[in-house]
């Protein structure tokens, strides 16, 4: 019964951060052009954007946070 099951546990490396090169991580997109390669440099402006708008004291919520990252 568990024969067609994935082995999860094999799959990835858990805890590894993986380096951006020129050909784009992931899943390919079947439709619409793909993203960027997250580097470094995204993950600042997330991490800024984040700490800006999402953890605050006012507590907001991550759609209003998105709103005012747009903005």
């Amino acid at each position: 019964m568990n024969a067609l099951l994935p082995d999860y546990r094999n799959s990835g490396a858990k805890g590894k951060e993986r380096l951006a090169g020129v050909k784009k991580r992931g899943r390919p997109r079947e439709f619409g052009e793909s993203g960027p390669n997250v580097d470094n440099q995204i993950k600042k402006i997330f991490r800024l954007a984040l700490e800006k708008y999402y953890l605050t004291s006012n507590e907001n919520r991550l759609t209003v946070a998105y709103k005012r990252i747009l903005c």
